[in-house]
């Protein structure tokens, strides 16, 4: 398994440590991992449906930029 530091603010920090208890997870990096599979997974969806809406526009001549297609996908 690679290892990635990173640094937070205290704030967010204390937060972590919290949370991670609270829940009772095994340690906060396995809080983090878990956090970060689901903003990957959320992210890739949304990834999906904006390239889903360029290849509509594509498809029915439509222009549509990158920005435009985000803003309809996720609001």
């Amino acid at each position: 398994m690679a290892i990635l530091n990173v640094k937070l603010p205290d704030k967010q920090k204390k937060t972590l440590e919290s949370i991670s208890e609270d829940l009772q997870y095994p340690s906060k990096s396995e809080y983090v991992r878990e956090a970060l599979r689901e903003k990957i997974e959320k992210d890739l969806r949304l990834s999906e449906k904006v390239q889903d809406r360029i290849d509509e526009a594509r498809n029915s001549g439509e222009r549509i930029d990158l920005e435009e297609a985000k803003e309809k996908v996720s609001g």
